[in-house]
């Protein structure tokens, strides 16, 4: 125990912040949370409730490149999808339309930032030892703030 924090809590991100106080919130910040989350309704939902008019929500999100889309007969489908690593990627535009549906309006955008690099690992055909098995891909990370009005 250091006393950096109020409270410190282990849980799912979404069932905690719904389960948080309306209004009780200044700040939420999640840090590399939302790519482990497909549809981000319900948390940005919680958010809001979460927090006090004119509090401050701020995370990132691992960005989905609208060019590389195919179509799709699940508009749902194309504003977020799963990549190879676990990990979400999201629209920009699917991100704050969510959020301002959940009363939340932009406050800045930090911007696109390239964080990471993954590859794929899995088995040599050949040796069936552990490889590589493409090139490294960026990752590109979008940081978001959103504000509760007064």
């Amino acid at each position: 125990r250091t006393g950096t924090y109020d409270d410190l809590a282990r849980s799912d991100v979404v069932a905690f912040t719904d389960a948080a106080p309306p209004g009780g919130a200044d700040l939420i910040v999640a840090v590399d949370a939302i790519p482990y989350l497909g549809d981000l309704a319900e948390l940005l939902e919680a958010v809001g409730r979460a927090l006090r008019p004119g509090g401050l929500a701020v995370f990132n999100a691992d960005v989905l490149d609208a060019k590389s889309l195919l179509p799709s007969l699940d508009s749902a489908h194309d504003q977020y999808r799963l990549g190879f690593s676990g990990r979400w990627r999201h629209l920009p535009k699917y991100v704050k339309a969510t959020a301002k549906v959940a009363g939340l309006v932009l406050d800045s955008k930090a911007g696109v930032e390239k964080l990471r690099a993954e590859s794929r690992v899995g088995r040599d055909k050949k040796s069936g030892a552990l490889a590589v098995l493409d090139k490294r891909q960026t990752v590109e990370t979008a940081v978001f703030a959103f504000r509760k009005p007064d």
